[in-house]
């Protein structure tokens, strides 16, 4: 009887323990958290094993060829303590046969990792010339000299694509698109119409397309991504599977904000010759340059001034949402951009909170404020004067009060898009609305309290 009851004990312990982990998972209301592939526009990129190490995973592989020494580099996260010997595997399957060259491969954990446990990493195949490039690579950390055991274990390797493999995919092409964004892994995210805003004021501010890392999101935002995805405005990249390192409790003790740093080294090396510039910032941030330019125009005007440099980094400004709304805003719509036009006087110091665009083919590595490395010869960052341009900030206020309750001065430099925007948000509530099944987007007014 008495060991009936402590299995009965046990039991319920390990259910209840169960719970905990999975329950917030599933109480979340109208979340796809576990991704409908079926129903998303993907990318190829996915996260895979490293075959031999459960402390590594890689997700991407690009060819650098503009470092000395030519090699494979493929993104991917790893054990900041680990050093297993890891072993690449270039797959040759363009010649028929379907050849293979094992080479000895380094690690490069990536600057910023906030000392958590695993740490964004690069992962380094050696190339023996751009001749001939391989078409896949896989990653392993197990070399067996017995020819039949290596064989058995062939399917346990997991082919990462290798991206940008022809010279011609190598240089920024004459009348590609000028301008994409770059943003961070969402997360659960809900604020449909907060997206389509932000997407369709950066289009008038000259981007061309926009890459989104995709954790888990609401339906009627998946929905939406789908609409633009299908346009080909975005790219939506699933980042879920990296919830092999991250458990929803514990992912701030084993890794930064859902492996930030690998989606945005990720995306650097996606867009290094398909785009001139690669603007990095949020879905509650906008670069804005003060006087009637795009973004695409005026980082043109910044590179001719300072053609030796890889990024340029424009400072912080708060536009706290739980002000009162701008009384003069007479618009139809419910757009942040447009009702909230006071600001904290004073901007943040460069580097906090700051956002960036960089010359992504002359960009080696970058962080979430700053970059990190350029190429040979290229000096990393400018800064730009707030006076010119800067990043405007949208976002409740949970600092400290100093900061909540600034000093600050009213700035209507998006009432210049406000005809154009109107416009394009009246064509989405007569498409996208209705196909996602969007509330409609009503205005309502914050009064002064």
């Amino acid at each position: 009887m008495c060991s009936l009851l402590n299995f009965i004990a046990f039991f319920t312990v390990i259910i209840t323990l169960a719970f905990l982990t999975i329950a917030p998972l599933y109480f979340i209301v109208n979340f796809d958290s576990k991704l409908n592939i079926s129903t998303l526009v993907i990318t190829d990129a996915v996260w895979k094993p490293v075959f031999g190490s459960e402390h590594y995973l890689i997700y991407s592989a690009y060819v650098e060829s503009r470092t000395d020494k030519a090699e494979i580099r493929l993104i991917g996260t790893s054990h900041r303590d680990k050093t297993d010997q890891i072993f690449c595997k270039l797959w040759f399957e363009d010649d028929g046969v379907g050849r293979f060259e094992l080479v000895e491969a380094s690690k490069d954990l990536i600057q910023e990792n906030w000392g958590r446990v695993y740490s964004a990493s690069y992962f380094l195949c050696p190339l023996k010339n751009l001749t001939t490039i391989p078409s896949s690579v896989s990653l392993y950390t197990t070399f067996s000299q017995n020819v039949s055991s290596f064989s058995r274990n062939m399917e346990k390797f997991p082919k990462i694509k290798v991206q940008n493999r022809l010279e011609s995919e190598r240089v920024v092409q004459t009348g590609a698109p000028k301008l994409a964004a770059c943003v961070p892994p969402l997360y659960n995210y809900s604020n449909a119409w907060t997206l389509i805003e932000w997407i369709e004021v950066n289009r008038l501010l000259g981007y061309d397309h926009f890459h989104l890392y995709l954790y888990s999101a609401a339906k009627n935002v998946s929905c939406v991504l789908n609409h633009y995805a299908k346009q080909g405005l975005v790219t939506i990249l699933d980042w879920h599977k990296n919830q092999e390192i991250l458990t929803l409790e514990r992912h701030e003790r084993n890794i930064r904000i859902m492996n930030l740093f690998a989606a945005l080294n990720e995306c650097l090396y996606r867009g290094m010759y398909k785009f001139r510039y690669l603007a990095f910032h949020d879905v509650d941030e906008f670069l804005v340059p003060q006087e009637n330019l795009t973004l695409t125009k005026f980082m043109e005007k910044l590179e001719a001034r300072h053609n030796d440099t890889a990024g340029f980094i424009f400072k912080n400004s708060f536009y706290f949402t739980h002000r009162p709304d701008d009384p003069d805003y007479k618009g139809p719509f419910d757009l942040i951009t447009l009702r909230k036009t006071k600001r904290n006087q004073n901007f943040l110091a460069i580097h906090v909170r700051s956002k960036y665009v960089v010359r992504a083919d002359v960009t080696e590595q970058v962080g979430n404020h700053n970059l990190y490395q350029a190429v040979k010869n290229f000096k990393m960052e400018a800064n730009v004067d707030e006076k010119e341009a800067s990043n405007r900030h949208y976002r409740f206020c949970d600092f400290y009060a100093t900061t909540c309750n600034a000093t600050t001065v009213q700035d209507r430099r998006m009432w210049d898009f406000q005809q154009q925007l109107v416009k394009r948000m009246e064509e989405v509530q007569r498409t996208i609305a209705v196909e996602c099944q969007l509330k409609p987007l009503n205005r309502t007014v914050m009064l002064k309290k």
